[in-house]
Order: structure tokens, then sequence, then C-alpha cells
């Protein structure tokens, strides 16, 4: 009878060892199955204090795996950024350089403006002398030309002759032609001064639709960023509601073994061998989200300082020369950053191509750019505002199971049965 019970008690010893190891071979592949490649690591035991696959969980180099702004890295945002501000420098030099070209153009044209009126006035008034005759019989001189050199009209011993038909067309012909050769030369200077302002239209339009191009990638970049850390948010989160199971069952195993009658020391044992891995695990776990959560604060402060400083330098673009006066007050860079919605011409940015003919046109880079843009995330990680510590799942239900497990085992009210003489007692951990 002995050996029968022996026998049966080995049998359910047994059969309990299998289920308990086919939980944890399901527990296991749950966690496979839902966790990513670096979260992974962390629930594996044996790869516990290795470190996790950069591709997969470095802030550095870590993709958006998922949703809006799918495979894009902070630094596509960054990169875009760093090219406008180098265009903007290009285009406020190259608009004061036309804006000079295009004051002295403006200056040359009113002194040939001026003169050229002087001529006209010269040529009326001599030929008006011409007209009425009065020119000196022996120079062929008008009257108003010898006076004007202080000499006597006509000289001694000439006489006042009248001129010719002849003589009239070749002296307006004579006196005309400086006119005609500034004439032409000012439609040369206001064909060159249209072009100038049209050209300096564009460049102004440019400078202004760059600014808000840098400002949507800044806005970019910081909103990549937190999506890098909303994705591990999320990923750890995963992995801690998983690890928490884990250690759960495992308390309830301890705590099955512990008031088992007789107490099942064997059991005990294992759970709490068993249970050491997932608390370094757990560990392991909280320390990466901390690291995380740094680096990505280190990223965000990074960036923030950096377009502090490529708006500081486009401010000091913007006021060479006289450019500041031709620019809209609000072609202004500041660290301000983009709602999505907000209406925006940055499409139109070229790239520091200010062509008048090209205006309205776009860059395919720069189209792509946008749409990213307006497709990507539009959240913010709430959790770089807050303290260092790891959210996780509520384990209130856990815990009340565990509580109403413990009450129904142990006798009394709520006080724990005394073990017998030889075995360890009480819940580890």
């Amino acid at each position: 009878m002995n050996l029968f019970f022996d026998t049966l008690i080995a049998i359910c010893l047994l059969a309990h060892r299998v289920l308990y190891l086919a939980g944890v071979v399901l527990v296991w592949l749950v966690i496979c199955a839902g966790a990513t490649e670096g979260a992974s690591d962390l629930l594996d035991p044996g790869k516990i204090g290795s470190r996790p696959t950069p591709s997969a969980t470095s802030p550095g180099s870590a993709v958006v795996s998922s949703g809006r702004g799918s495979g894009l890295q902070p630094s596509y945002a960054r990169d875009m950024a760093s090219t406008v501000v180098l265009k903007i420098d290009f285009l406020t030099a190259r608009g004061v350089s036309l804006l000079d070209e295009h004051a002295r153009l403006l200056a040359k044209l009113r002194d040939l403006d001026a003169k050229r009126h002087a001529l006209i006035q010269d040529k009326e008034a001599e030929m008006e002398d011409y007209r009425k005759g009065l020119f000196c019989s022996g120079c062929n001189r008008t009257k108003r030309d010898i006076e004007s050199k202080g000499d006597t009209f006509p000289h001694p011993g000439q006489q006042i002759v009248k001129a010719t038909q002849a003589q009239i067309d070749a002296k307006d012909r004579a006196l005309q032609k400086p006119i005609n050769l500034m004439t032409d030369e000012m439609a040369q200077l206001e064909k060159r001064i249209n072009e100038l302002k049209a050209a300096i239209d564009e460049v102004i339009d440019q400078i202004d639709v760059g600014i808000q191009l840098w400002s949507a990638a800044e806005t970019f970049e910081e909103l990549l960023i937190h999506r890098l850390e909303l994705e591990h948010l999320a990923a750890s989160r995963a992995s801690r509601s998983r690890i928490d199971l884990r250690i759960s069952n495992l308390k309830l195993e301890l705590l099955q073994a512990e008031n088992a009658l007789p107490p099942d020391s064997q059991r005990i044992a294992a759970a709490i061998e068993d249970r050491k891995p997932w608390d370094e695990a757990m560990a392991r776990l909280e320390e990466e989200r901390r690291n995380r959560r740094r680096k990505h604060g280190d990223m965000l402060m990074r960036a923030d300082l950096t377009a502090r400083d490529e708006a500081s330098r486009i401010n000091g673009f913007t006021a060479r020369g006289s450019i500041r006066l031709h620019l809209s007050p609000m072609a202004t860079a500041s660290v301000t950053y983009l709602s999505i919605g907000r209406p925006s011409r940055a499409e139109f940015f070229r790239m520091g191509d200010a062509t008048p003919s090209r205006k309205g046109q776009t860059l395919a880079s720069v189209d792509e750019f946008i749409r990213n843009f307006k497709e990507g995330p539009t959240e913010r990680s709430p959790t770089l505002a807050q303290p260092d510590k790891l959210p996780t799942a509520a384990p209130e239900p856990v815990d009340r199971t565990l509580k109403s497990l413990k009450d129904l085992l142990e006798p009394g009210s709520g006080e724990k049965a005394k073990p017998k003489s030889g075995n360890p007692g009480g819940i580890r951990g």
C-alpha cells in the first residue's frame, strides 16, 4: 500500500513538473513573439548583461519601425535643416549683391537722365539760334556759343548771317547724336534694373520659404526623436508586463510549494532559483530604459541647441546690408516648433535657385520631405519631462489574485500558518 501511494505521489509530482515546464515554454514563446529584438534580449536570462542590437534600440541609429514617419531617422530632418541654412546663407549674400547692383544702376540711370535732359535743353537753345540766323560768318558758330566763351558776337570784321536749311539739319543731327546714344544706354540700364528687380523679388521670396522649410525640418527632427522615445517606452512597458507576469507566476509557484502539506522544499528552491534571472532581467530592463530616456533627452537637448545656433545664424544672414528692409516681418528664424497643420509655402524652396523664370516650381527632394513631414509622427513624449522611472502596467489584479489564494491556503484571518520545523517558510521576493 505504501509503495502504491509513493508511486502515485511521484507520478503526480512528475505530472506537475511537466505542466510547469510546459507553462514556462508557453510564456517564453509569447515573450519571443511579442518583444522587439532589443527587448527580447532583456527577457532572455541567458543574454542578461549583453548589449542590445544597436539597429533595434540605439537612439542614434534606430529607425521608426511602424506607424506614421516609418523608416525615417532624426538625422533625415537634421540634414535637411543644415542644408537649408547653407542655402539661406548663399541666398542672402546673393540678395545683398543684387541689391547693391540695383542701387548702383539706379543712381547711374538718374545721372544719365539728368545729363540727357541737359543735352536736350542745350540742343533746343542752340537750334533756336540757328533758326534765327544768329551765327558768325567767319567761324559759323552761334551767338550763344561765342558769347558763352566770353567773345564778342559777331567776331570783329564778321557779319551776322542766317544758316541754310542744310546747315540747320546738319547741326540738328550733330546735337541729337549724343542724346540718342545716352537714350540707348538708359534703355539698357532700365532693362537690367527690371531684371534685377525680378531677381531680388525671387531671392526675397526664396529666403522667406527657406526659413519656413528650416522651421519644418527642426520640428520634424524633434518629433522623430520623440517617436524613438515613444517606441522604446512602448516596448519597455510590454517587456515589463511580460516579466511581471512571469515573476507573478513564480510567486504563485512558490506560494503553492510553501503551503503544500508537507511544504515541498524542492519546489521552493526551484521557484527561488527560477526567479533570480527574471529579477535580473527586470533590473536590466529598467536600467536600459533609464539609459535610453537619458539618451533621448540628450538628443533633444542637442537638437534644441543646434536649432538655436542655426536660428541665430539665419537671423545674422538676413541682417546683411539692406536685405532686411525688403524681407517680411515673418522672415525671422526662431525655435518655435511648427504645428503640423500650420499653412506653409516651404515646399517652394528650391535650395538656392532663385531664377525668376522658375518661380512657383518645386524640387522633388523638397516635395518628398514635406510629404514625409506631414505624414510623419505628431506626438511628443511626456516621459522626457517625467521622473526617471519606468512606467508599468498596473499589477493590482495579480496581487489581488495572490492575496486571495494565500488567504484560502493559509489558516486563520490573514495569519500565516507556521511551516513544519526544518523547512523554509514565507514568500520570497
